[in-house]
Parts: C-alpha cells; structure tokens; sequence
C-alpha cells in the first residue's frame, strides 16, 4: 500500500500543505513580534481592532463554498468553468457586501478617522478574494504543491514588505495596506498558476441555475461560518470599549473622554496602598494623576504611643494625614 500510486500522491499533497502551515507559523510569528515591539501595545491593538472588525464580516466573502466547489468538481470536472466562475461572482457580490456593512458599521460607530481608514483599506482588501476560487480547483485535482508555492510567496512577500515599513519607520495605516498587498499577490500568483496548469480565467462562465444551486447549498456554512468568525473576533473590538489610560495616567473611553467614577475598572486598593513609596510618591508604573482620579489615596497615619501596653509600640490611628492627601 505505501508503494501505491494513490498513497503517494496524497502523502506528497499532504506534505506540501503541512509545510505551507509550519512556514507561516514561524514567518507570521516572527513578523507579529517585530511590529508590535514597532508599532507599541496601542497603534497594534487599534490595528488589531481593525481587522478584527473587519473580520465579523469574513464570512461574507468565503459564502461557504469551499467545501461545496471542491466536492462538485470532483464529481462534475467537465463543469470546472461553470462552477469556478459562478463561485467567482458570488464571492465578488459577497465582498461588495462585506464593504457596504463595514462602511455602514463606521459610520454608525462614529469611528475616529485613523480608526476608520484602518477598517477601510482592510475591508477593501477583500474585493480581490474571489480569485480564490482558483484554490478550489488545486484541491479538487490534488495538486496543493501549487497553490502551497503561491501562498508561501504570499507569506514571505507580507514578511519583508512589514521589515520594509518597520525599516522606514512608515505609519500605522501602511501596515494596513500590507492586507491589500497580501491578497493581491495571492490573487495574481493563482491566476499565473492556473494559467500553467493549462487553463485559463478567460473561459469562466456565470449562470443563474448555478447561482442558485450553490447559494442553496452553502447558506447554512454561511450563518455557521459567520459564527465561528465572531466567537473568534468579538474580543478584539470589545477590548476598545475597555478602559484605558493616557500619558497622565486617566481612565478614557474609545473617543479619548474621561471616563465617570462609576465606568472606570475597579481598582485593587490593597496594591494600590502597595505601590506608593513612604514618602508619599508613586512608583515607576504609576503617577499621582491617576491614583487622584481612582479617588482621593488615604493612608493611615502612625503615631507613637506612650502606654504600659504589649506589643508593638506604634498603633495605627482613625485619623488620616491631611498633609498626604494634599500631595497626592
């Protein structure tokens, strides 16, 4: 058996898409280490933020036709043309959907205008996807050395166009254009693959009956995989609305306005106590803005005491230093 024919072509397949996995781990984690030590824990998670957004919508553009395009040209190879150009022109209306959600979605949000450029370039990114149907097509024939070679062009292409902004020292959005970049490369290396496979995007057809038929098929993969998507996102734009603080130390909100007493996270007064020196400042992490604005820091004043009593010769009083709280 493990001289067969058949063993050896989907040992090879599989192998090549195991190696596609493993050099997109370690380029990916790689390049994620060295943009958020560039970027810094805020432009990376406004980024992060965007594409999380963005992502809600993924499902959209994939319509759940993979399985579906990959199982029917297994079985109908001669409609290969039929199947890949009407799954084409769903994911195309898909993406323009995607786009229209995510425009309406910013507005809505009242975004501010990085943030909103942010979700933009990404959301657009996804209008050059339905080439990658032609993905479908290496599946169904067992030929994943092909599409593998065009998405390890990808990955690594992504990887140094990230060490070139990093090196320029390039803004937040241009790190958004990487996704553009990303898909765009994807999109022209299926189309030059499938061209060397002996076919061509030219002969792709579009028919209602096929549109019907598939979209009849996948709208329960789309509600599902439109599921999945937001069970893995929805902690990223969640974060956003989480308090943070600004160079003073204040809790703000998503638009930067100071956050109301009841709103701001609660604060563990014992390590708070911990945290400031005896001689009334704060320590490295922390400054006296933000220990004022979690509310006025009492700390109990110690007295001595002249008595006959056992035990420790200082008491703590009721009384609280005034002169403290004056220079908090």
């Amino acid at each position: 058996m493990l001289r067969s024919e058949g063993f050896r072509k989907y040992f090879r397949n599989t192998s090549w898409l195991f190696l596609e996995r493993m050099v997109r781990l370690v380029v990916v984690l790689v390049t994620g280490i060295y943009v958020a030590r560039y970027l810094g824990d805020s432009l990376f998670g406004q980024l992060n933020y965007a594409t999380g957004f963005v992502g809600l919508f993924f499902a959209l553009t994939t319509m759940g036709l993979d399985e579906i395009v990959v199982r029917d040209l297994v079985k109908h190879p001669q409609r290969r043309d039929e199947l890949l150009g009407t799954s084409a022109v769903i994911k195309f209306g898909g993406s323009l959907l995607l786009v229209l959600l995510v425009l309406a979605a910013t507005l809505l949000k009242d975004m501010d205008g990085l943030t909103a450029s942010l979700v933009v370039v990404i959301a657009a990114a996804e209008l050059l996807r339905p080439f990658s149907v032609i993905d479908f097509h290496f599946m169904a024939q067992v030929k994943a050395d092909r599409a593998v070679r065009v998405q390890m062009a990808q990955v690594l292409v992504s990887a140094g166009f990230k060490f070139l902004l990093i090196g320029l020292q390039a803004p937040l959005i241009w790190f958004a254009w990487t996704y553009v970049l990303e898909t765009l490369v994807l999109s022209v290396g299926y189309v030059v693959a499938y061209a060397r496979d002996g076919a061509t995007v030219r002969a792709w057809r579009y028919t209602r009956e096929m549109a019907g038929y598939l979209l009849g098929q996948s709208w329960p993969l789309v509600i599902y995989g439109m599921a999945l998507y937001v069970q893995a996102k929805i902690d990223q734009p969640v974060r956003q609305h989480r308090v943070c603080s600004d160079a003073d130390g204040r809790p703000r909100g998503e638009k930067g306005e100071p956050l109301p007493m009841k709103d701001r996270a609660p604060v563990d007064q014992g390590r708070e106590q911990d945290e400031i020196h005896a001689d009334g400042n704060c320590d490295a992490g922390c400054s006296r803005r933000q220990y004022r604005d979690a509310g006025p820091y009492q700390e109990p004043e110690k007295t001595k005491v002249d008595s006959g009593r056992q035990g420790s010769d200082y008491e703590i009083s009721d009384k609280f230093s005034a002169d403290r709280h004056t220079q908090l």
